[in-house]
Formats: structure tokens, C-alpha cells, sequence
């Protein structure tokens, strides 16, 4: 990197903000490595419930860093969880009733 020319310096400069900008919520005109500041990712709801669900990541504090993220982890793997649960479970009773109609 160090023999990268200015322009390609400046590019790899952007490239880096515009990702920390996507996936990091960075607001600023800096990288966060030079603002010193730790990276922490955005994640969705649907992210947040599957950590709970590998065991590489679960309860990792690398990951999520305090109790409550990890309790609000798990109240959305259990909200998904219910989701699947009434959805089959509607899905059974209109089957049960096609199969009784035939």
C-alpha cells in the first residue's frame, strides 16, 4: 500500500469509508481507523436472531458486546421462531382441509 500512488491511496481511502459507510454506520468523512474508533456492524433483525443459532458466534462479546444485545438477539430468534411456528401451523390446517374437500 505503501507504494501505491496518491490517486490510488485517495481511492482505497474511499473505497474503505464508503463500506465503513454501509455496513458500519459511519457518518463521517474519516476512516474509522483513524479516528481511532471500533468498527461495530449494523445488523438486521434477521442477523441479530441466527447468531444465537451458531455456535462460532453465539454469546460471543467480539460480536455483540452487552447482555441486552444478546437478550434483544434472542427475543428476535424467538419472534422469527413463533412467525414459522403460525405460519405451519395455518399451513397444516388448510392442507388437513383440502385433503378432507377431495
Amino acid at each position: 500500500m505503501s507504494e501505491f500512488s496518491e490517486n490510488g491511496q485517495r481511492c482505497r481511502k474511499r473505497a474503505t469509508l464508503e463500506c465503513e459507510r454501509r455496513f458500519f454506520g459511519n457518518n463521517g468523512e474519516e476512516t474509522m481507523d483513524a479516528e481511532g474508533a471500533i468498527a461495530k456492524m449494523k445488523l438486521s433483525k434477521r442477523e441479530m436472531a441466527t447468531l444465537h443459532l451458531d455456535k462460532r458466534t453465539c454469546l460471543q462479546k467480539s460480536i455483540l458486546s452487552t447482555k441486552d444485545e444478546w437478550m434483544e438477539a434472542k427475543n428476535e430468534l424467538q419472534s422469527f421462531y413463533i412467525d414459522f411456528y403460525k405460519k405451519r401451523k395455518r399451513y397444516d390446517r388448510e392442507k388437513s382441509r383440502c385433503a378432507q374437500i377431495s
